[in-house]
């Protein structure tokens, strides 16, 4: 019986680690009908932080339109490079960025991403935060699409 329950805690530990490494190695679904597509964006920004000059939480929100074009799937470092143009309110300017965001899971229709931005010294200065992407099809062909954040820190 010993030998019996060890066999079987060993298979399902074998089938167990197959099923993950079969998961962490799987392929990316073909991302490439998001290549080429400009979105209009209505961002809405709400930042609650601390200042440690004085000690105090503050508040701060903001929105405002932007453009997103999503030019470049690479499917081995599995990420997007897509420009973002949007208004500044400040100097009454619209600037560009270009920016990258990494696939982590899902479908080539619904998918979770990381958009990760800090500082190139290596320092943790940034923002870095989780979204889920879900596309909206027509006839089989991508015609737009709802970003929603899950989280992060700036």
């Amino acid at each position: 019986m010993k030998k019996f329950t060890v066999l079987i805690s060993f298979s399902a530990l074998l089938l167990f680690g197959f099923l993950t490494v079969g998961t962490l190695y799987a392929e990316p679904p073909d991302m490439s009908q998001w290549v080429g597509k400009w979105f209009s964006v209505k961002f809405t920004q709400k930042l609650t932080g601390f200042d440690t000059s004085v000690s105090k939480f503050y508040k701060e929100s903001g929105s405002g339109p932007a453009f997103m074009n999503i030019w470049n799937w690479d499917p081995v470092k599995q990420e997007f490079q897509f420009d973002v143009c949007h208004f500044d309110k400040d100097d009454g300017q619209w600037s560009i960025e270009n920016l990258k965001f990494i696939f982590l899971a899902g479908t080539n229709v619904k998918f979770l991403w990381l958009f990760d931005v800090r500082d190139k010294d290596g320092g943790n200065e940034g923002t870095v935060f989780t979204a889920v992407m879900e596309g909206k099809e027509k006839n089989g062909i991508l015609q737009s699409a709802n970003i929603k954040a899950l989280g992060g820190a700036s």
